[in-house]
């Protein structure tokens, strides 16, 4: 075995990608938001692209989202020990009008741009736009609230002592986000600092204070004790009584709808325990979930589906898909000038990639919602369960490109139609093949099974095996383990938990 280093030849086939494919791919893979988000940069990053003027007003492009950075937590332990005046967490912020007026330096004149110097600085000489100057009152929202700091305007709102306000908003701060005391009252009482000389009596009744407090059921320990803070704020009648002790005493029945033994349990009749149930099914076991909390996706349709001539058809909505053009300003300075444009040629040739790879998104994307809107005509005439089995290599072959092509296009798009708003995803799934011969899709079979059981008896619920002959039984042979897997996929309870009284 020879040591000694030699030189080999040897072919191999790689697949590299450009700096063009990587950003080709990336805009295909890009959402109506972050494609928007790319869109902003990248105009503000390249002094040669600018949208282009259109007569039709385009919906808002930006989606402002009212958002809560938090106050600072209160210093309980130095208002114990000082005994500070207290601030209102509520407090709001003055503002005078110096505040809503624009500083001078950032009152850029349009005339700045007429001049340009040697090094071609064409960041200071960009006119700003109208629109970026002047503040759009219709985007300002109310600041986001969370449930701390709504409990600690109600705690400031108090007639309260200091010392006893300090342990208020220390008891606060322990809460979770739906409102529960999780922590033993000893265990918090072991992380006060012994010289502030606080008791559990203290705690219990600072508790006390917070249960008091809005939503009904906020600073329980438990569910049980939710369920009942909230029942006392109902009028006092049997059924309210009945459920008091079912919430404390019975909710591993409750779960079960064991509706037998709960009769003979507490001595009460089909409709005492009919009305008592249908009070604790207008209880919230999450009473903090209702304040606050993050706020909702938005969703941007890439597609608007409309009726054109009989045919549902496809188009790209123009608030998700601008046109891009070159600004005409700095093409006609590089035409007239050939020294130092070195910067403003490399943002030219950005600028056309950009443009171009855009319109090849725009096109793919349309090209394959119209194809899912062609063969999911039935869906958009009738519903859910006239939808037709589609796969990604049914849809690639048909539009004579790469399933990863596919995946990416429809991987975060959204389609906007006269039956709400979808993901591309949606229309796809696969089949069972019927008695007829015809292949029923996913989608259609779970339709037609959570209409099976929307008109149940609730009293005898269908069971899994009882759904799979009924949809047998209409030409769709289908087995029990997958009945139970679309209702789980549906999140339907099994029939033991539909059961009613």
């Amino acid at each position: 075995m020879s040591l000694e280093p030699r030189l080999h030849l040897r072919a191999s086939t790689t697949l590299a990608l450009s700096p063009q494919m990587a950003q080709a791919l990336k805009l295909l893979t890009l959402s109506a938001v972050e494609l928007q988000q790319t869109l902003e940069e990248a105009l503000q990053a390249n002094p040669l692209l600018e949208v282009a003027e259109t007569d039709e007003e385009s919906p808002e492009e930006t989606l402002p989202i009212a958002t809560n950075e938090g106050d600072e937590s209160d210093d309980w332990q130095a208002q114990l020990l000082e005994r500070p005046s207290a601030e209102s967490p509520g407090e709001a912020h003055e503002y005078t009008e110096d505040t809503l007026q624009p500083a001078p330096e950032e009152q850029t004149s349009a005339n700045d741009a007429e001049s340009f110097d040697d090094e071609l600085l064409w960041q200071d000489a960009r006119p700003a736009r109208d629109d970026d100057e002047a503040p759009d009152f219709t985007e300002w929202h109310a600041a986001a609230t969370d449930l701390h700091h709504y409990l600690h305007e109600q705690a400031a709102l108090t007639p309260l002592a200091e010392r006893d306000r300090a342990l208020v908003a220390f008891m606060i701060e322990a809460l979770d986000d739906d409102g529960y005391l999780h922590e033993d009252l000893d265990e918090l009482l072991a992380s006060i600092p012994p010289e502030l000389e606080v008791g559990r009596e203290d705690l219990e009744i600072a508790l006390k204070l917070i249960q008091s407090f809005d939503p009904p059921g906020v600073g329980a320990r438990d569910l049980g004790e939710c369920l009942r803070l909230q029942l006392r704020e109902h009028p006092d009648t049997p059924a309210r009584r009945l459920a008091e002790r079912l919430v404390s005493e019975a909710l591993e029945l409750l779960g079960r709808k064991d509706y037998a033994i709960l009769k003979r349990r507490y001595a009460c009749d089909d409709a005492l325990l009919r009305e008592a149930l249908a009070l604790i099914a207008t209880l919230d076991p999450h009473p903090g979930s209702r304040i606050g909390g993050e706020p909702p996706p938005y969703v941007i349709p890439d597609v608007i589906v409309r009726r054109r001539d009989g045919r549902w058809q496809a188009e790209l909505n123009p608030a998700v898909a601008p046109r891009l053009t070159l600004n005409q300003r700095y093409a006609q300075i590089l035409g007239e000038r050939r020294d130092g444009t070195e910067a403003l040629r490399e943002h030219l040739a950005a600028a056309k990639i950009l443009i171009r790879q855009l319109e090849q998104r725009n096109h793919t994307i349309l090209r394959v919602a119209q194809e899912i809107v062609e063969r999911q005509q039935d869906f958009f005439e009738h519903g859910e369960a006239a939808m037709k089995p589609l796969t990604l290599r049914t849809l690639a072959e048909a539009l004579e490109l790469h399933e990863s092509t596919i995946s990416r296009v429809t991987q975060g798009k959204y389609l906007q139609c006269p039956r709400g708003v979808f993901e591309f995803r949606h229309f796809f799934g696969g089949g069972i093949a019927g008695e007829d011969g015809e292949i029923a899709s996913a989608t259609a079979i779970k339709a037609r099974l959570r209409a099976l059981i929307e008109r149940e008896n609730r009293t005898k619920p269908l069971s899994d095996t009882r759904l799979a002959e009924l949809l047998a039984a209409e030409g769709i042979p289908i087995a029990r383990r997958t009945v139970a897997k679309y209702r789980e996929q549906m999140q339907i309870p099994p029939a033991n938990r539909r059961k009613a009284l």
